[in-house]
């Protein structure tokens, strides 16, 4: 075909030379076959592959969005990846081009670039302290993972589908991802919550004790056996446990666990027990000598209980609430699984104090207590 291309324009210069007049330009030139068979042959979210039969040769290719050209280009082969938009409908034509001869352009099929939103949300491991997020979509592109739980809400870019995620203990947890391209954000696919469990069980709280303790009102190097007690579930409250005979038998107190710090929290003016001294009647009440708030005992990993701020009884006026001085102030309280060594002193057996001992409260506000 080339050959006779060129023949055909060398005889029409060779007359144009030698006879001055010939004209060649209403010569007809051999035709050039269009393609044929255009097939999108597969389509991501962000280019198409495309084929098409014809003659070996050089090919151009225009892809349309919108009505308006994006893409021209020529390629000397019978198919073509081109890199597109996300999310976008196109339309695409194919000329053939021999010897500078170019045939009519033959449409494909449109199609368009989908993008696959995340899917299939999923929570494993869950942990205390972390949790593995995974979800369906593409390993090489960013996505944005929300997470918010209690007061607090974390925000990460992740490449690819799976983001272990540091956590706060005993937290419930909601979720969602976000797929980000450079030109597209996908709609936001939510997760379904999930709580992270407690660094603690209210199991590892339980059982019979006994309780040791200094005061400040003896030789500081003595250490009272304040007797067996026993902390309860309680079934009413969700973490809540019952101290049972603490400090005077008989006694009952409902107090707390933490389970993400391990802690015993034991309520501030909680009444013990009415007692009498010498006629007059006083009621005993727990109390935090150091800030308005729970008395809290921290669980060590040999299962003592160690109160870690100084705390006492107080004795209260039963009527009124109106506290009348310190019962016992406690140092060094320490609450040791029966039958496991404390590692402390030998103990020395006392007995409860009295209301003889009670000291006039020091620069403390007195509180409503509901008997």
């Amino acid at each position: 075909m080339k050959t006779i291309l060129k023949n055909i324009s060398t005889l029409c210069l060779l007359s144009a030379l030698v006879v001055g007049f010939y004209s060649c330009e209403d010569k007809e030139l051999p035709p050039v076959s269009a393609a044929s068979e255009l097939k999108v042959d597969s389509i991501s979210y962000k280019y198409a592959k495309l084929s098409w039969g014809g003659e070996t040769g050089v090919y151009q290719i225009l892809i349309s969005a919108n009505g308006e050209i994006v893409k021209d280009t020529v390629v000397s082969a019978l198919k073509v990846a081109v890199f597109l938009l996300p999310e976008t409908d196109y339309t695409w034509q194919v000329a053939n081009i021999n010897a500078g001869v170019k045939s009519d352009f033959v449409s494909g099929p449109a199609f368009r670039t989908v993008v696959q939103n995340p899917v299939n949300l999923n929570v494993t491991e869950i942990t205390a302290i972390s949790a593995k997020l995974s979800w369906t979509g593409y390993s090489t592109e960013y996505y944005q993972v929300v997470i918010s739980g209690g007061d607090t809400t974390i925000v990460k870019r992740v490449l690819g589908t799976v983001l272990t995620a540091d956590l706060r203990p005993n937290t419930t947890y909601s979720w969602n991802v976000t797929l980000q391209l450079p030109t597209y954000t996908s709609a936001t696919a939510i997760g379904e919550e999930f709580t992270t469990s407690g660094l603690y069980s209210i199991s590892d709280f339980i059982g019979n004790y006994s309780f040791s303790y200094g005061s400040v009102y003896e030789d500081p190097d003595l250490i009272f056996d304040g007797g067996i007690f026993s902390i309860e579930i309680n079934p009413n409250v969700e973490n809540g446990v019952i101290l049972k005979d603490f400090y005077i038998e008989g006694s009952e107190i409902e107090a707390e666990v933490d389970l993400v710090n391990g802690k015993l929290l034991v309520p501030d003016v909680t009444p013990i027990e009415l007692v009498e001294d010498d006629g007059d009647e006083y009621l005993l009440v727990t109390y935090n000598l150091e800030i308005d708030g729970p008395i809290e005992f921290i669980l060590n990993d040999d299962k003592t209980l160690v109160c870690a701020s100084m705390f006492g009884v107080v004795a209260a006026n039963p009527n009124t609430g109106a506290l009348l001085g310190y019962w016992d102030k406690f140092i060094n309280a320490t609450f040791t699984p029966e039958g496991v060594s404390s590692g402390v002193p030998a103990r020395i057996k006392a007995s409860k104090k009295s209301t003889n001992s009670i000291k006039p409260m020091l620069n403390k506000k007195v509180k409503a207590i509901s008997l």
